[in-house]
């Protein structure tokens, strides 16, 4: 399955037309015909516009479609942010050993 393809499942999943989906997220018509690839700065449209969708997923189909917090909930952009931050500091800390260890 392609990135478009698991675009278009999510939209499917969402109960959204393509056109509203053009809309909420400001890409033009026809983003999601044929065998384009999409671009980076198309990903992070979707993902601020649709935070639950995980990107990760989008890109690799590896893991779940929609991100969900400790309670298995529907992940809100604040849970994704905070996920996002400790990642960020995960990563510091590997690199910040990593360069220790040189």
């Amino acid at each position: 399955m392609s990135v478009i393809e698991r675009i278009t499942q999510f939209v499917d999943y969402k109960g959204l037309s393509k056109r509203s989906f053009y809309q909420k997220t400001g890409l033009s018509n026809g983003t999601l015909d044929g065998n384009k690839d999409i671009r980076v700065s198309r990903l992070e449209l979707i993902s601020s516009t649709f935070p639950e969708l995980n990107i990760h997923w989008v890109i690799t189909s590896k893991g779940n479609m929609i991100l969900t917090n400790d309670e298995g909930q529907e992940a809100t952009l604040e849970d994704t942010i905070k996920l996002k931050d400790e990642l960020i500091a995960t990563q510091r800390a590997l690199i910040a050993s990593l360069q220790s260890n040189k």
